[in-house]
């Protein structure tokens, strides 16, 4: 069973339940839903889409009425079988790279956009939080005057803004990993 790594899916009663029946839990890694989730990859996108397309039908074959609860349940119950194929939910297996199993499924630049919420490490030492709090000067930048032939990407004229050391040391909630909750001893 795959999970989110949200606390109310990691109960003990939960653990071991599904360990006596043989239950396999994996959770996926914090903030990776979008890429990694089966469901968000390859049903919940076609079950949106067929089901904007049935409230445009309603709303065109039904002019100047309101959509009740009542058409919502029909309206939902055609777009449900359609996006439940068999055929959509391999394919949102295996785009996740979990079944069969590819750990290069995805590459560096799908992982850019978190590139800039990247916090620097706690620092060691006093010497090192004062070193690490001192302003630093703007850097400069250079003018581009010819075109160049080279690649150039923003970040090489301008540099991304990169989060700064948290200031707070106090840690509300653990920092959760990717585990298989049914194989350890806890």
């Amino acid at each position: 069973m795959i999970l989110d790594n949200h606390s109310s899916h990691c109960s003990l009663q939960a653990v071991e339940l599904c360990r006596k029946e043989g239950v396999v839990l994996l959770t996926l890694p914090p903030h990776c839903s979008h890429r990694l989730q089966p469901l968000d990859r390859s049903i919940n996108g076609p079950l949106k889409t067929y089901f904007k397309t049935a409230l445009v039908d309603w709303n065109i074959s039904n002019p100047g009425r309101s959509v009740s609860i009542y058409e919502m349940g029909h309206l939902g119950g055609l777009t449900f079988t359609k996006s439940m194929s068999a055929t959509n939910i391999l394919s949102g297996i295996s785009s996740t790279g979990i079944f069969p199993q590819n750990r290069n499924i995805f590459e560096e630049h799908e992982f850019l956009p978190s590139d800039v919420t990247d916090r620097p490490s706690l620092p060691a030492t006093v010497s090192d939080v004062a070193e690490t709090l001192a302003p630093k000067p703007a850097p400069v930048q250079a003018c581009v005057s010819q075109p160049s032939t080279s690649h150039l990407s923003p970040s090489d004229i301008i540099p991304l803004p990169k989060a700064g050391p948290r200031t707070n040391t106090v840690q509300k909630r653990k920092t959760c990993k990717s585990t298989i909750l049914t194989d350890t001893p806890e």
